[in-house]
């Protein structure tokens, strides 16, 4: 049963050749911006080559970037198709029990997880050394709000509904939430026990998304579960729970 498609699934999104041609751009925005133009500006000004290597200068060029894959995604999502953001990426109104609901699961997730965050995370933790430091702590809230919606915009608004209608929503919902998982790989200092953690968080938001059939749910179980989780941080630190 898990191999047919379901009625969800029955629609037409994007093709696959839209769908590899939209990720080959994202692959050379993302070249351009952090290979390419940096080399261009080094050679063109050597004597400032040290600023322009630094980490700093390749954080700003990640902000056009961003915004250039987000354009992207909006094209062929939306604009190509001639359907609005609301049409497009699934912003459809939710009855206020979904949105209730969303808060309490958003809220409740990190609650239950942050004990194993705060104990298995390896020292090289990203978000637990950021916790530390007062401008990371602004960065982490920063991130907190708007990273959970252009990650909800990519996974559930664009990944999640192309593998439905190519495949099905089982498989959708597996496929984003493995990629989900994985792609936070490196932020969780490549341990492979909070991976799986993440996979589970993936799974979560994933069948918000898939059960509602809106994109607003996981985007509110997702802000609510990453502010919560800094809250759980700053509560460790505060009792010496985190080194």
């Amino acid at each position: 049963m898990c191999f047919k498609k379901d009625e969800k699934s029955k629609y037409d999104f994007l093709s696959w050749k839209a769908f590899f041609s939209l990720l080959f751009l994202m692959f050379f925005s993302l070249i351009l911006f952090i290979l390419i133009i940096p080399y261009i500006l080094e050679q063109i000004f050597p004597r400032y080559a040290s600023l322009l290597s630094s980490v700093h200068f390749r954080t700003l060029l990640s902000f056009p970037s961003l915004f250039l894959n987000y354009y992207l995604i909006y094209y062929f999502v939306c604009k190509r198709r001639n359907k609005t953001l609301k049409e497009g990426f699934f912003f459809i109104p939710v009855s206020k029990e979904i949105y209730l609901k969303s808060l309490a699961v958003g809220i409740l997730m990190p609650i239950l997880s942050s004990p194993i965050l705060i104990s298995m995370a390896p020292k090289d933790f990203h978000a637990l050394d950021m916790s530390k430091d007062p401008v990371g702590l602004v960065f982490l809230i920063v991130g907190a709000i708007l990273a959970p919606f252009l990650e909800e915009v990519f996974y559930r608004g664009f990944l999640f509904p192309f593998f439905q209608s190519k495949i099905n929503s089982f498989f959708a919902v597996a496929l984003t939430s493995l990629l989900f998982g994985f792609s936070h790989y490196m932020n969780v200092g490549n341990a492979e026990i909070l991976v799986v953690l993440f996979i589970a968080y993936g799974l979560v938001l994933s069948l918000a998304r898939y059960l509602t059939g809106s994109l607003i749910p996981p985007v509110i179980i997702h802000m609510c579960h990453n502010v919560t989780l800094i809250i759980c941080f700053l509560i460790g630190k505060q009792f010496n729970l985190i080194n």
